[in-house]
């Protein structure tokens, strides 16, 4: 193997040594100041993203907190509205019932006093056969006496 004959080492070194200071000086003069390039125009499009995003977010945030007054105010509104209508609602009711019992009380006097003069008469009737059935009774016994 000639890489390992000892009178081709100082010509080795030398070989390699210059190759890696080629690729260094290439490394560092070239591909380094790209990838620098290339890093700082991606910090650069990230912060500027960024940026964006806080912003956007700051409108965000705006928003929220007016959507947020808008339905509080939407809610205070519909808590007035329910209000408003149970009261209209138990006014309505109240005035319904007093009205229904108006006419329950006018159709059950109607009712008591027809009722009343029914049962005057029904007693009138029962006793006027009370009294023929009284009258029938004593003829019946008068005759039986006679007889």
């Amino acid at each position: 193997m000639p890489q390992l004959i000892s009178s081709t080492f100082p010509s080795q070194i030398f070989w390699a040594l210059l190759g890696f200071c080629l690729v260094y000086l290439f490394v560092a003069r070239i591909f380094a100041p790209r990838m620098n390039g290339i890093v700082e125009k991606r910090k650069f499009y990230i912060n500027k993203l960024l940026n964006k995003a806080e912003k956007f977010k700051k409108e965000a945030d705006k928003i929220k907190g007016k959507a947020d007054a808008a339905l509080e105010n939407v809610q205070l509104d519909f808590c007035a509205a329910e209000s408003k209508l149970t009261a209209d609602f138990r006014e309505k009711n109240l005035k319904e019932k007093a009205s229904l019992y108006d006419l329950f009380s006018r159709k059950s006097k109607e009712e008591s006093k027809k009722l009343e003069k029914s049962s005057t008469n029904t007693l009138l009737t029962i006793s006027q056969d009370m009294d023929e059935l009284i009258d029938l009774a004593l003829q019946a016994t008068v005759k039986r006496k006679t007889s």
